[in-house]
C-alpha cells in the first residue's frame, strides 16, 4: 500500500508539474515580441536551450555525489531518470514538491527513504552555501571602493578557503559544490549571452562581468530561499532587476529576464522527456 502511495505521488507531482510549466510557457511567450528577433537570434535562442538542458545533468551528478555519501549507488542513468521526473514539480506553488517527487520516486526505485531525505537535505545546503559565495562579487554596487578586479581576487580567495575546508571534511561534499558552482555560472553567463544577443553595444570583455554573474546568481538565491515561489519566479527578476538597474538599460533588463525564463522553462521540459525515456534496468548498482 506505501509503495503504491509513493508510486502515484511521484507519478501526480510530476503531471502537475508538467501542466504548470507549460501554463508559464505561454504566459512568458506572450510577453514577447518575436518580430523583433533576426534569424540568427533563434538560433542562438536554441543554442542557449540546449546548453541549459545539458547543463541540468550537473544536478543530477550532484545528487547522485550525495546519494554515494550517504550509502546508496544508484547508476547515473536512474539517478537522471528520478531526477529529472520530479524536478518539475518546481513549477507548482508551493517551492516543495520537486522533492516530494524525488523522495516518492526514489523510495519507489529503491533508495532508502532515510537516504532520500539526507541527500535532499544537504542537496539544499550546499546549494545555498555555493549561490552565497557569488554575493561577493557584487559587492561593488554597494561599496564603491570596492573594484571589480578585487571582488574577483576575494572570491577567488574564498573559493580556496571553501575547497580546502569541504576536502578537510567531506571529498564527495566538495566534488558536488563544483558542480554546483559549474551549474550556476553556466546559467550566469546565459543570461550574459541573451543581454549581449539583445544590445550587442554591451561590453562584456572586462571585469564588470563578474558582476553580473555574482548578480544573477544572487538573484537566483533569493528566488532559491523564498518560500512558495515556484522555481523562483517573480522574486529572482525583482532582485536581479534591483542590482543591475544602474548598469544596463531596463527595457534590455526585463526582455532579457523573460527570454532567460524561457530557456529555463523549455530547457527543464526538454530535461523532463528525456528523463521519461530512460527505461527502467537495474535499480541500483
Amino acid at each position: 500500500m506505501l509503495k503504491k502511495i509513493y508510486t502515484w505521488g511521484g507519478s501526480l507531482i510530476a503531471i502537475f508539474g508538467f501542466l504548470f510549466l507549460l501554463k508559464r510557457v505561454n504566459l512568458y511567450c506572450n510577453q514577447i515580441n518575436f518580430n523583433t528577433l533576426k534569424e540568427m537570434d533563434y538560433y542562438v535562442l536554441f543554442l542557449f536551450i540546449a546548453i541549459y538542458c545539458l547543463s541540468n545533468f550537473l544536478l543530477v551528478k550532484g545528487w547522485q555525489y550525495l546519494l554515494f555519501n550517504f550509502g546508496s549507488t544508484p547508476s547515473f542513468s536512474l539517478a537522471f531518470k528520478i531526477y529529472g521526473t520530479s524536478q518539475l514539480g518546481k513549477y507548482i506553488p508551493g517551492n516543495i514538491f520537486q522533492f516530494a517527487g524525488r523522495q516518492s520516486i526514489a523510495v519507489k526505485n529503491g533508495i532508502k527513504s532515510s537516504v532520500s531525505l539526507k541527500s535532499i537535505g544537504w542537496e539544499l545546503g550546499l546549494l545555498a552555501l555555493s549561490g552565497s559565495v557569488f554575493v561577493i562579487l557584487i559587492m561593488p554596487i554597494y561599496f564603491k571602493t570596492f573594484s571589480a578586479l578585487l571582488s574577483v581576487l576575494v572570491f577567488i580567495l574564498f573559493l580556496f578557503i571553501l575547497f580546502r575546508g569541504l576536502i578537510f571534511f567531506n571529498n564527495l561534499f566538495y566534488l558536488t559544490t563544483i558542480v554546483y558552482l559549474v551549474f550556476l555560472t553556466i546559467s550566469s553567463l546565459l543570461f550574459i549571452g541573451v543581454l549581449n544577443m539583445l544590445n550587442p553595444r554591451y561590453d562584456f570583455l572586462n571585469w564588470e562581468i563578474f558582476l553580473v554573474i555574482g548578480s544573477f546568481v544572487v538573484a537566483w538565491l533569493v528566488g532559491f530561499v523564498t518560500p512558495g515561489a515556484p522555481a523562483g519566479v517573480g522574486v529572482r527578476e525583482f532582485v536581479l532587476f534591483f542590482l543591475l538597474k544602474n548598469n544596463f538599460s531596463e527595457s534590455d533588463i526585463l526582455t532579457a529576464l523573460i527570454f532567460s525564463r524561457v530557456i529555463s522553462i523549455i530547457g527543464d521540459l526538454i530535461f523532463f522527456l528525456i528523463a521519461l525515456t530512460i527505461k527502467r534496468q537495474v535499480r541500483l548498482n
